[in-house]
């Protein structure tokens, strides 16, 4: 396989991954002093999700003293989670459920965590509400009800526009190679007849 097909199947495979997986920035989720940033990123499900729907977490939760980046989806369980094109939903609506999204960070020598929750006491033993937990200081937000955003869709980076447009390009190259070589062996094989007969 020539180079310029090579670089064409490798473009292609890079813009199938980028287009399948969503980024979703963490916002209006801070308990003072605690407070949390970062990005949730998803296969590209719309809907409700699972655990398996989540591919990456870059969280860091700070309280002043403590800055901890979590990188671990602990646990998902419910419906409650859901994504958008347009953002990330957290519904408290709750019930005798229990649902919940837990990312934490063991340590040591602490343990930190962000947790939603709705239902029967599920977060740090707060219903229907979040927490924040940064070095082993739990922060403890008010009890909610109904649909929440928390996250919105960030924009494809400029690496990740790069990439796209590396493998379009490769691609038109590779069409345009097969083509030009194939009208080359169009104008030869009436030559190579002629001298056959």
């Amino acid at each position: 396989m020539s180079a310029t097909a090579l670089g064409a199947v490798a473009g292609a495979l890079i813009w199938a991954g980028a287009a399948d997986a969503t980024v979703y920035a963490i916002e209006g989720q801070d308990i003072p002093p605690a407070t949390i940033s970062g990005t949730i990123t998803t296969d590209g499900t719309l809907g409700a999700l699972t655990l398996a729907n989540i591919i990456g977490i870059d969280l860091t939760v700070s309280d002043g003293s403590n800055t901890v980046v979590l990188t671990i989806p602990y646990a998902l369980v419910g419906s409650s989670l859901a994504a958008t094109s347009a953002g990330l939903f957290f519904d408290y609506t709750g019930g005798a459920t229990a649902s919940y999204f837990i990312a934490i960070d063991t340590g040591p020598p602490a343990t930190s965590a962000y947790c939603i929750a709705t239902g029967p006491q599920a977060c740090e033993n707060t219903a229907n509400a979040e927490a924040i937990v940064v070095a082993d200081v739990l922060y403890e937000g008010a009890a909610q009800s109904g649909e929440v955003q928390i996250g919105v869709v960030v924009a494809p980076e400029a690496s990740t526009w790069a990439m796209l447009l590396i493998g379009f390009a490769g691609l038109g190259g590779y069409t345009r190679y097969r083509a030009s070589r194939r009208a080359g062996l169009l104008k030869v094989r009436p030559i190579i007849r002629a001298f056959g007969r």
